[in-house]
């Protein structure tokens, strides 16, 4: 704020100043990183959290982290680490898929990291997005900051290959027609192996000629 000094007489002013710098913590450089952003079926994540005060006073923080709401992922347990106080992990929390909690108070300057690991399930569907929030709270402030980080899952998916029959219901002596249907909706490449066990029936037989496929090469045998 500014004062003035005012000569009643000559009307001379002189003034001055006074500057008061509020001291609070910041975690606004705080954040959240994962290991992969692409990743296959069967492999680990590594998730890093630094919650980090670059403030001017002592700051009382929780750090909360929302883990991934799919069955696609699952925590490993003895991966949590925090390079001060203690980091829990609660399972029954975030509907049941859980959460990752750390409380504590960071001075001026200091930082926490918190890391942990999570399994990708190897029947983990490939083009599925694993997301998941972290969200750091000045406890007396009020003041909240978030970070947010994902993994794609890659890799084929074959799931959708089907199989159809032109009748559901036949009389002697019809013709059925067959398709085989591969179909990779992943988003990775994929070498297929299609074997279709004819009937074992007297009833049918197969028709030479009427083998065809839209790439590669069927073979009868």
């Amino acid at each position: 704020n500014r004062v003035v000094f005012q000569d009643a007489d000559t009307a001379r002013e002189w003034t001055d100043s006074a500057t008061t710098l509020v001291a609070a913590p910041d975690l606004s450089a705080s954040l959240k990183s994962v290991s992969a952003e692409e990743a296959y079926p069967g492999e680990t994540l590594l998730y890093t959290i630094v919650a980090r005060n670059s403030g001017r006073a002592p700051g009382s923080v929780h750090v909360e982290d929302a883990l991934p709401r799919t069955t696609a992922t699952s925590f490993i347990s003895d991966s949590l680490t925090a390079t001060q106080g203690q980091a829990i992990w609660r399972p029954a929390e975030n509907e049941g898929f859980g959460d990752v909690v750390w409380d504590g108070v960071l001075m001026a300057g200091e930082a926490v990291t918190i890391t942990y690991r999570m399994n990708i399930s190897p029947i983990a569907r490939p083009g599925e997005r694993i997301e998941n929030r972290v969200v750091f709270s000045d406890v007396d402030g009020g003041d909240l900051w978030t970070d947010v980080v994902s993994t794609t899952i890659i890799g084929p998916n074959i799931t959708a290959s089907h199989k159809l029959v032109d009748k559901p219901y036949a009389q002697a002596g019809d013709t059925l027609t067959y398709a085989l249907v591969a179909a990779n909706t992943g988003n990775r490449p994929d070498e297929i192996h299609v074997r279709d066990n004819l009937p074992h029936t007297p009833a049918v037989r197969f028709i030479n000629g009427s083998l065809e496929a839209t790439s590669g090469q069927a073979i009868w045998s």
